[in-house]
């Protein structure tokens, strides 16, 4: 199912948002004007804001440096500074996101197994097989198939 979702937690808000399951897929949209860019206190505001607004316990994001490291993410891990341009977790109440405004996100799922990954590929991650490293991740790590 996909739908639209408005929360009065945020104004002016709206999101793409895809249910599976237990597991939900949502997007930033153009509308909702939201900066959630880390470089800026406003962006920092509305990323600590994601728990409240998303009702999780975890907000997970890397230090995006268009490459194609890909971090598989376990519960408490603090990798919000490393590097790298993936996240893969099977952990439940976690946010797990990229950033993205000329490149692709990159969302691969496995419904059986409960893992979803989120990737950032721009152009030398898609040359250099962002995606084959992210399935490679949730393969080796989570058993998916």
């Amino acid at each position: 199912m996909i739908s639209n979702i408005r929360s009065d937690n945020i104004e002016n808000d709206e999101f793409l948002t895809y249910d599976l399951d237990d597991i939900t897929i949502r997007f930033s949209t153009a509308k909702n004007n939201l900066n959630i860019n880390k470089a800026f206190n406003e962006g920092k505001a509305s990323l600590n804001n994601l728990k409240k607004w998303f009702k999780v316990n975890e907000v997970v994001y890397l230090n995006q440096v268009h490459g194609t490291k890909v971090f598989s993410y376990e519960e408490n891990m603090d990798i919000v500074n490393y590097d790298g341009d993936g996240i893969v977790t099977k952990e439940k109440q976690v946010a797990i996101g990229v950033f993205t405004a000329d490149c692709v996100p990159i969302i691969l799922v496995d419904t059986k197994n409960k893992v979803i990954a989120a990737l950032h590929s721009g152009w030398k991650g898609t040359l250099n097989n962002i995606v084959s490293k992210g399935i490679k991740v949730m393969k080796e790590n989570y058993g998916c198939n």
